[in-house]
C-alpha cells in the first residue's frame, strides 16, 4: 500500500477527513450510549424481582382488538397496571404444572390514581411465606402485616 499517497490525500482533504472522523466518532458514541441505556434498563427492570426471590413473573395483557370501539381505560381510580388482566385459576394451575417450576405464589398489583397523586396497592397470598411478595413481612420495621383474609 502506498502510505505516502494516503497521507497526502488526508492532508489535502482536511475537511472531508474531519467530517468522516466526526461521523465515525458520533456513531461509536451512539452505539456505546444505546448499549449503556439498554443494560441499565434491563438492570432496573429486574431489580424489584431480585429481592422477591423470583425467577419469572407471568402476566396477561389486556385483550383488545384493533378495530374495537372500546375506549381506552381511564387513568382515574384503581386499575390494573399496564392493562394487565387477572390470571384464571386454570391458567395458574397450568403454569404450576410446567416442568422445572418448583413453587409459585400469586399477587395482585393495583395502581390508584386520584387528585392527590399515585400509589401502588399490592395484595399477596400469605399461605406461602417464604416465596414471592409475602417476603415483605420480613421488611416491616414498624407496625404489623395484615392478619385477616381478604
Amino acid at each position: 500500500m502506498n502510505y505516502r499517497y494516503v497521507l497526502q490525500e488526508l492532508r489535502h482533504h482536511r475537511h472531508r477527513t474531519l467530517v468522516n472522523s466526526l461521523g465515525i466518532g458520533v456513531g461509536i458514541a451512539l452505539f456505546v450510549a444505546i448499549n449503556a441505556v439498554s443494560a441499565a434498563y434491563q438492570e432496573a427492570v429486574s431489580l424489584p424481582f431480585r429481592s422477591l426471590g423470583t425467577d419469572i413473573v407471568v402476566q396477561r395483557p389486556e385483550k383488545r382488538t384493533s378495530d374495537s370501539a372500546q375506549p381506552p381505560a381511564s387513568m382515574r381510580g384503581i386499575r390494573l397496571p399496564f392493562s394487565n388482566q387477572l390470571l384464571l385459576q386454570d391458567d395458574f394451575k397450568r403454569i404450576e404444572a410446567i416442568e422445572g417450576i418448583d413453587s409459585s405464589a400469586s399477587a395482585l398489583l393495583l395502581w390508584e390514581f386520584d387528585k392527590s397523586g399515585f400509589r401502588t396497592i399490592m395484595g399477596v397470598d400469605d399461605s406461602k411465606p417464604s416465596l414471592g411478595p409475602v417476603k415483605a413481612k420480613d421488611w416491616i420495621k414498624e407496625g404489623r402485616f395484615p392478619q385477616e383474609q381478604g
